[in-house]
């Protein structure tokens, strides 16, 4: 986690370079209340416009809490404290963090989430998911606004399976994450750990794609997934304020040649579970 000044920094520097959205959770650390210290501070200050905001619900169902009143009331509190730690009033999106919560309690979380929407304490609220089996009872339910999923070179289950299309025509915005496959895909395949050594032959044809193209597999991982046109929304980790600043440059170099984008499918269409899913790697 980078120091309080540093953080605020790399909010500051992406908020004025064109970055309109900050993904947070109450369980990542002290992200929220860095976050509603710049808001408070910063936009009051250069009398700008907050960001947006996406933050998420701790597991409901793993609470063991025994009656509807008592999940009501966790699921409203930890909006009210994110509310709190953001010093907003009411929150741009809410998501589940656990896809379970979806049909936990007979769905009953999910119409919690939607009660309190009604309360104009959330603007839009979705889930956050691992597996095409998710994306289908999300499409399924109908009543969520986004969607987050994991998605990127080695991950095509959703495009594979044309669920990727299926969310876009059902009006739910779709926000793409784990693009760089949680580093995976930017590890030299030499320094591969014992567990990840299947990935080796990947990695190395990835890289003879990337060299072909005259790109990095870091430009060549982000461009596609900014290219696809069903997505809305990249959601992307940084540490530091050169990952930062190295992430805007490539998210406008022109897009990828449509025969690399081929090439890309032909080759990367069924990598087995324990690589693409980081749940797995241990």
């Amino acid at each position: 986690m980078p120091p309080r000044e540093e953080s605020l920094k790399i909010i500051d520097y992406a908020i004025c370079h064109g970055i309109d959205s900050l993904d947070t959770a109450s369980k990542y650390g002290n992200s929220e209340a860095l976050i509603g210290e710049y808001i408070e501070c910063q936009c009051v200050e250069k009398n700008g416009t907050p960001p947006s905001v996406i933050t998420k619900i701790p597991s409901v169902h793993s609470n063991n809490l025994l009656t509807f009143n008592e999940r009501y009331q966790f699921i409203e509190k930890t909006i009210l404290d994110s509310l709190s730690r953001l010093k907003l009033s009411q929150l741009d999106c809410c998501l589940l963090h656990d896809p379970i919560d979806m049909i936990a309690y007979h769905g009953e979380v999910v119409q919690h989430l939607l009660e309190l929407k009604k309360k104009h304490l959330v603007k839009k609220i979705g889930v956050s998911i691992y597996e095409p089996k998710e994306v289908e009872k999300v499409i399924e339910l109908e009543c969520f606004d986004v969607i987050q999923i994991p998605i990127n070179i080695f991950d095509q289950r959703l495009i594979r399976t044309n669920l990727l299309n299926k969310l876009y025509k059902s009006n739910i915005e779709i926000y793409a994450r784990s693009i760089y496959l949680q580093g995976l895909l930017l590890t030299p395949p030499c320094e591969l750990p014992d567990n990840l050594k299947d990935a080796k032959m990947y990695l190395e044809h990835l890289e003879v794609i990337a060299k072909k193209e005259g790109l990095s597999i870091m430009e060549i991982a982000l461009l596609y997934i900014r290219d696809l046109p069903e997505i809305v929304k990249i959601i992307i980790g940084c540490e530091t304020m050169e990952q930062l600043i190295y992430n805007l440059r490539i998210i406008n170099l022109p897009p990828l040649t449509k025969s690399i984008v081929n090439e890309i499918h032909d080759s990367f269409q069924d990598l087995p579970d324990k690589i693409i899913d980081p749940r797995k790697w241990t």
